[in-house]
């Protein structure tokens, strides 16, 4: 079970860590000088990753174990996604664009879940993981401990970043390492996409061999 939330969890840091439309949202709040607003954007954010995260859980372990060949073909689907994503996060650039800046903290939380959950990215980032890891013998326990750890992740992170990115130094800074933060979660993200793709074509030549 721990090794499961490790990968897991470093997964979702990884992808998380890499300049997107969340980070940009969170950061331009925090820097342009609306950090309660920031940090309401991060706890839509997080609200947002928890809603993924449990659809995708219910539906690849109900699907997974009526249909045990769909689980391989999605978990096989799911290791090249997070090849293709492990690419984009190399190429990725940091923040430039400034987003609408919301006049109150309830638009703010609005603003940060209407960010996330129109990002395919995160649907897709969440079918891909669970995907790969999640077993038909997967006990409850292991999968409430999932989502727990997801939306944790999520709030911290986010929260984190409004306040840190508050400070106009320390942004500078984040702005200059992003090449290296990206490149680093692209190799995370890519190494576990080629463990998955190699374990499924593993268990189909077992499965042929006999």
């Amino acid at each position: 079970m721990t090794g499961l939330l490790v990968n897991v969890a470093l997964m979702h840091w990884a992808v998380m860590i890499s300049p997107g439309p969340n980070v940009l949202l969170v950061s331009q709040l925090a820097a342009s000088g609306h950090r309660a607003r920031a940090l309401a954007a991060g706890a839509g954010i997080a609200t947002v990753a928890l809603v993924w995260a449990a659809l995708a859980i219910g539906g690849v372990s109900t699907l997974f174990a009526t249909f045990p060949t769909v689980r391989a073909l999605l978990q096989l689907a799911g290791g090249i996604y997070l090849c293709y994503l492990s690419v984009r996060l190399w190429n990725s650039k940091p923040p430039g664009a400034e987003p609408e800046r919301p006049s109150s903290l309830a638009q703010s939380f609005l603003l940060g879940f209407t960010t996330n959950i129109l990002n395919p990215k995160s649907a897709l980032f969440f079918a891909s993981i669970f995907g790969a890891v999640i077993q038909p013998d997967t006990g409850l326990g292991v999968k409430a401990a999932m989502l727990a750890l997801v939306f944790v992740n999520a709030l911290i992170w986010h929260e984190s970043l409004a306040l840190v990115l508050s400070v106009p130094r320390v942004r500078g800074h984040y702005a200059r390492l992003h090449r290296g933060l990206s490149r680093l979660a692209s190799i995370m993200v890519g190494g576990y996409g080629v463990r998955v793709i190699a374990q499924i074509a593993m268990e189909a030549w077992s499965a042929y061999a006999r």
